[in-house]
């Protein structure tokens, strides 16, 4: 979904796309793999046009998002198809053995254990579609900034229509040097244990399962 995207590190659109492909992008390798140690190119066959659009089709949207950061696991779809088809072309002109394809019965363990991790939110991942709802329902929200200390997502520059900003700095320093009226976002595990929100000018507002929503007002 559109928002929901997060800044990853340049090329992390490989791995996305080999978790996507499991179990067969093992298979495909090991398949390319004997193509060459028999001396032959993996992409020829006696239909090399053929199986070079399909390695071209497999891997243009790794090549198009390779330098992209905002990107989801769900961008590598397009070119799986053409995955399913190399493995039968390879597979046609050198069969593999009956027991590696019996590893696509890990196939629906796998798609029940990623579908438990996304409803737990145990992926590290969380839209701020949430915590920004309730940024966008605070009366002071016009006349206060809007604050990510050390880590913003992409998604928040979205859902906040970019008014959210990143701040590199700890609390502690960032309420000493505050010059005005402040929603800030940071993760729980960034407040100091026994900090006390209402010492310090601030309100609890929102909270998701990693992140709090703060208003801090500047002091007297």
């Amino acid at each position: 979904m559109y928002g929901s995207a997060h800044d990853e590190v340049r090329g992390t659109i490989w791995l996305f796309w080999f978790l996507a492909a499991l179990p067969w992008a093992p298979v495909l390798f090991y398949q390319v793999a004997r193509f060459f140690k028999a001396g032959e190119e993996g992409v020829q066959t006696t239909q090399t046009g053929y199986m070079g659009y399909l390695w071209c089709w497999l891997l243009s949207p790794m090549l198009l998002f390779t330098m992209a950061g905002n990107i989801l696991p769900s961008y590598v779809m397009p070119g799986l198809p053409a995955l399913g088809l190399l493995i039968a072309g390879y597979h046609t002109r050198q069969p593999l053995p009956e027991k590696v394809f019996k590893i696509g019965l890990i196939t629906p363990v796998l798609l029940v254990v990623v579908a438990g991790l996304l409803n737990l939110n145990l992926v590290g991942k969380e839209p701020e579609k949430e915590l920004m709802a309730a940024w966008s329902t605070q009366a002071e929200k016009e006349n206060s900034a809007l604050v990510y200390i050390n880590k913003r997502p992409f998604s928040a520059q979205f859902y906040s229509a970019g008014k959210a900003q990143q701040m590199t700095t700890d609390l502690s320093t960032f309420l000493q040097e505050q010059r005005q009226d402040t929603f800030l976002v940071l993760e729980k595990s960034a407040v100091p244990s026994g900090f006390l929100w209402d010492k310090q000018r601030c309100e609890l507002r929102a909270e998701s399962a990693k992140r709090q929503l703060v208003h801090c007002k500047v002091g007297s």
